[in-house]
């Protein structure tokens, strides 16, 4: 795999974001004990979130390090797949509590799956069923985590 700048730019993006969600976990209304697994509920996120972060440093430093290597020029073509995840990812965050989970989430995995460039549409239909309800039943189910 060629080290480019699209490599920077998405490990930036994540580290940014994973910074920006470590923080809201130590807000106050985020230090609350509820049921699960762990009596704090911010435990879970903290490890996810740091390990996002540690990821998106070392693929920085992977990058810098290869930077020897010819990189590839930021192409719009190339970028547009990213920017059009972002777009979709942050209107599924904003209409998550307006919108039922499983019209969202089936939704979501459809139009996901489509502008990626998938075209097999019996498969991406399964799948596009499967993943949310999957997804909903672990959490009402499995965790007693209701969902919207």
């Amino acid at each position: 795999m060629k080290k480019t700048a699209h490599d920077i730019i998405y490990a930036l993006v994540l580290l940014g974001i994973s910074a920006f969600f470590f923080m809201e976990t130590q807000s106050e209304t985020f230090q609350i004990s509820g049921p699960g697994l762990s009596g704090d509920v911010y435990f879970y996120p903290q490890i996810l979130l740091f390990l996002l972060a540690a990821l998106s440093l070392a693929l920085i430093v992977q990058s810098l390090l290869s930077r020897a290597r010819r990189a590839e020029p930021l192409a719009v073509e190339k970028f547009a797949p990213f920017l059009l995840t972002m777009a979709l990812t942050i209107a599924f965050a904003v209409l998550f509590p307006i919108v039922p989970f499983l019209v969202l989430g089936i939704s979501y995995c459809g139009l996901l799956g489509f502008f990626l460039g998938y075209r097999n549409y019996p498969y991406l239909l399964g799948m596009s069923l499967c993943f949310p309800v999957a997804v909903s039943l672990v959490f009402e189910n499995l965790l007693d985590v209701p969902l919207p």
